[in-house]
């Protein structure tokens, strides 16, 4: 523009309608901007976790090669012992055979496991859901692992009511879900002197059953975590694994099935505790 030059309204209008355009497409920008800047915030934390995820896949397949390889390694050596030496004594045999059956329980536990986890994958779990006396349900589930406690030498109490109504779920899952909580309190309690406290107890909201060990607890920060596949929580970083870490991703998964809640926390003395919830029954209304 030349100093002193007239210019006219139409001129003036177009000006300002070239500032405006300017102005909405800085203002675009700026949004593009940020979408883009926020697109890249959630594509790292995606690589992130993928990184995480990666680093679990690698120390369960770890763990998992370990799991399998020990009982396979303790069957094939006691059973090629009773297959060579024929001066084995009687009682060595029982021995080396009880051995090898607790190997193979613990292998098709482990089996069953993951079998489980592909299941859950593939979303194809299926619920023989019926009328369930919950009380029944904990006393199998505990006496089924008798040995096991016996072995470890670990004191569990059971805290049961008389009787409560009965929840609609499947029998059988709800036992796997008692067998692999008191399985997870057994590793991580005090070894010696190991107590596990399974109580239950009528709600308002259902059935609420609160397996709890005398161990170290479980980082406030770990507290959701113990539910994932493959996580470690309880332990240090520098510590072999212990387990699979898949029992307590089951049991969110079986948990999840009956409309139902699970979660961890510390107990106020020392310890930790799985708590989780089962809805009772519903009482059929009565027509007014």
């Amino acid at each position: 523009m030349i100093k002193g030059e007239n210019i006219s309204l139409n001129e003036v209008f177009k000006i300002l309608d070239e500032t405006t355009q300017v102005l909405e497409y800085s203002r675009m920008l700026k949004v593009k901007s940020n979408e883009l800047e926020e697109t890249s915030l959630k594509l790292k934390r995606a690589n992130t976790k993928l990184k995480e995820l990666d680093t679990l896949k690698d120390n369960f397949l770890s763990t998992i090669s370990h799991e399998l390889r020990t009982p396979l390694t303790s069957i094939r050596a006691f059973s090629e012992i009773l297959h060579n030496d024929k001066s084995v004594s009687i009682e060595e045999r029982q021995n080396f055979l009880g051995i090898i059956t607790k190997e193979s329980e613990r292998l098709t536990r482990l089996i069953d496991q993951l079998l489980y986890l592909a299941k859950m994958d593939a979303r194809s779990t299926d619920l023989a859901k019926a009328n369930v006396d919950p009380v029944a349900a904990i006393q199998e589930a505990v006496t089924s692992m008798d040995g096991l406690i016996q072995e470890q030498k670990i004191d569990l109490t059971l805290d049961l009511p008389s009787s409560t109504p009965d929840i609609s779920a499947d029998r059988d899952q709800v036992v796997q879900v008692i067998i692999n909580v008191v399985s997870n309190a057994i590793k991580f309690c005090r070894n010696p002197g190991g107590e596990i406290l399974v109580k239950a107890q009528a709600t308002r909201n259902g059935l609420l059953v609160c397996i709890s060990d005398n161990g170290r607890g479980i980082a406030p920060d770990q507290q959701d975590l113990i539910f994932d596949k493959f996580n470690q929580g309880r332990q240090d970083c520098n510590e072999i694994p212990v387990g699979t870490g898949l029992g307590l991703a089951i049991c969110r998964q079986i948990i999840s099935g009956h409309h139902g809640h699970i979660w961890a926390e510390n107990s106020q003395d020392s310890g930790a505790r799985i708590l989780f919830t089962i809805p009772f029954v519903a009482e059929p209304e009565v027509p007014n």
